[in-house]
């Protein structure tokens, strides 16, 4: 099952609006403090099991809860390995995966890094101004590298790009609209 998860049912719609207002929690907390609480990735998790369960059969519905987890950290985990992604983010993706099984949690993936790369580029005009946030990415097409900066205070922070935002957009999409890749 993938894409348009939450429709067509009850248990579908109670269960994509708390999914929403689980992850519109976690982007009110990245915006506000860069951080995501494991409380709510965990709670996002159990549920995200607890719907696949309830959607079909337990062991099916555990396979399913737990693929979409494992994929959702798969993906991303090299991104926190390169240091472009915080590990809420990743754990964020991994429990929303669980919600959504394997494909749903791929489809959501591709439509996050699209929304992810605007969002990105959005950040760095407004953080830098336009004119060194294209010079920046000019240089950056030869030379990645210069668009990473470790973050070693507290203050600095504030400067990270809230991904959860990103994230949240593609899980939604994928969970409630009906599918476009798969």
């Amino acid at each position: 099952m993938s894409g348009a998860v939450f429709t067509g049912s009850p248990l579908g719609i109670g269960g994509g609006v708390v999914f929403t207002l689980l992850l519109g929690f976690a982007c009110a907390s990245d915006l506000r403090a860069r951080r995501i609480p494991n409380s709510l990735v965990l709670a996002l998790a159990v549920s995200g099991l607890a719907f696949s369960v309830a959607s079909d059969t337990v062991a099916p519905g555990l396979a399913r809860g737990a693929g979409g987890a494992l994929v959702g950290l798969v993906i991303w985990i090299p991104f926190w390995l390169l240091r472009w992604l915080g590990a809420g983010d990743v754990k964020l993706f991994g429990a929303a995966g669980a919600w959504l099984g394997v494909w749903g949690t791929v489809e959501a993936a591709v439509i996050a890094a699209a929304v992810g790369g605007v969002l990105a580029v959005g950040w760095l005009v407004w953080m830098r101004g336009l004119r060194d946030a294209v010079e920046r990415l000019m240089v950056a097409t030869v030379h990645p590298r210069v668009l990473r900066q470790p973050v070693s205070q507290t203050a600095d922070r504030r400067r990270l790009v809230p991904y959860a935002v990103a994230l949240a957009a593609g899980l939604i999409v994928a969970g409630w609209c009906p599918s476009v890749f798969f």
